[in-house]
């Protein structure tokens, strides 16, 4: 995702907890996800820290307490440190088990109906992208590259296909940012590729052809 990008999500989930921060007792949201109707891909074996925007802090406090299933909608937009994704939303609510069940069958009827890759491909290791964070390379924008990696990863909703990692010195400092791809398994391409002075957009080039 590029630094000054942001991508919507919907998802649903099961709220554990709200977690403190310097501003309020109720900053941010501890959720189990377990479906996403819009936006970006989830790790249902994970639990997502979702910032939560201060005009519904105290309406979300009121309403909602642990174990309760909530819909919760907003946009993520990756650290400019980190380049990790950081979730904030804007609307928060509470829903019944059977709107759950209902959003959660929806999503997985769309899932089966769209063209399936092949049994082959699915059992597949994925393709790995390594983008270099070397000091040379991260003060010529690796970490933008990092960040778009990640954003083109998510809108095509690929990451069970290709994986992002940050990596040390690809021994290509002059020519940096630098970013390798080693490909799928079943991938006809046997070799890993090297490309040199990615920009965020040439990242995203990078992940399409990838998939």
């Amino acid at each position: 995702m590029a630094a000054s990008k942001k991508t919507r999500f919907s998802w649903v989930g099961q709220f554990l907890a709200f977690v403190p921060g310097k501003k309020s007792p109720y900053q941010s949201a501890f959720v189990q996800v377990v479906a996403a109707e819009k936006g970006a891909p989830v790790n249902k074996t994970k639990s997502y820290q979702i910032r939560l925007d201060k005009d519904i802090r105290e309406a979300a406090s009121d309403s909602i307490e642990a174990q309760d299933w909530i819909k919760i909608a907003g946009r993520g937009k990756p650290d400019k440190k980190t380049g990790k994704i950081v979730w904030k939303a804007d609307t928060i609510k509470k829903i019944s088990l059977r709107k759950v069940a209902k959003i959660k069958e929806k999503v997985e009827t769309r899932s089966q109906s769209a063209p399936s890759k092949s049994l082959a491909s699915a059992k597949a290791k994925p393709a790995r992208v390594l983008v270099c964070q070397k000091s040379s390379c991260r003060k010529k924008g690796s970490q933008k590259v990092s960040a778009a990696i990640e954003d083109a990863i998510a809108k095509a909703e690929a990451a069970e296909n290709v994986i992002v990692k940050s990596t040390g010195c690809l021994k290509c400092c002059k020519t940096g940012p630098t970013v390798v791809v080693l490909p799928a398994s079943s991938s006809k391409k046997a070799s890993k590729e090297t490309h040199r002075k990615v920009t965020p957009k040439s990242a995203k080039k990078i992940v399409a052809s990838l998939l």
